[in-house]
């Protein structure tokens, strides 16, 4: 196994470790938001996957678990992109 898919792997246990830990707190939407910010943070810092793609992943995982809708995870990413596009004068 190399050594990208080990920090990946190691990244699910976390997440998998931070659900089961919430869900005795939290209804199972919010063990997934907790769970998914883990894996995201894992992968971000222990450069799992590029930054790039990471930064990505609330666009597909968020509707995908039911957390937000898709129009306004990618309105975040609009508003985002439009205020670095815009010149200051």
């Amino acid at each position: 196994m190399g050594t990208q898919t080990k920090k990946i792997m190691i990244a699910l246990l976390f997440a998998s470790l931070a659900y089961a830990l919430m869900i005795v707190f939290y209804t199972p939407q919010q063990s997934s938001m907790v769970a998914l910010v883990v894996l995201m943070v894992a992968l971000w810092t222990n450069e799992g996957l590029p930054l790039a793609v990471v930064s990505l992943l609330p666009i597909l995982l968020f509707p995908a678990f039911g957390i937000v809708a898709l129009e306004k995870v990618t309105l975040n990413y609009a508003i985002l992109c439009s205020k670095r596009t815009k010149p200051s004068f």
